[in-house]
């Protein structure tokens, strides 16, 4: 059966998405894999934006990221307490002069997104 030219274009949006997505997931990674406490902190905090992107995608309104976050519950998915966890690490991270983590807690935490967008299935 041949596709419909809307649903073309549709398929191929979703594909654009998907893999500007993924771009920036890998870009994010590569950042982490400098293992620097700047470069950490950058791939944390640009995690924390993709995460919020893709709540807002779902249209998932809040005024504040912690406030889309709380709009979904743990039996809805199950990730989403750890986001929110990684969240406030974030928000320590930018708001709290002198606040580090170990490379062993950025990469918990890029864990714990990965898990957000993996229960999303924006990641394979």
């Amino acid at each position: 059966v041949p596709r419909k030219p809307e649903q073309q274009k549709k398929s191929r949006e979703l594909k654009i998405r998907e893999k500007a997505f993924r771009d920036r997931w890998i870009n994010i990674l590569k950042v982490a894999s400098q293992g620097t406490p700047e470069a950490l902190k950058v791939a944390i905090i640009d995690a924390d934006k993709l995460a919020d992107d893709s709540l807002k995608q779902l249209g998932i309104i809040g005024e504040t990221m912690a406030d889309r976050i709380e709009e979904i519950t743990s039996d809805e998915m199950v990730s989403i307490d750890r986001l929110l966890k990684a969240h406030r690490v974030r928000n320590d991270l930018v708001h709290n002069v002198g606040f580090e983590i170990s490379s062993r807690t950025a990469k918990n935490l890029l864990e714990d997104y990965e898990a957000f967008f993996k229960e999303l299935d924006l990641l394979g």
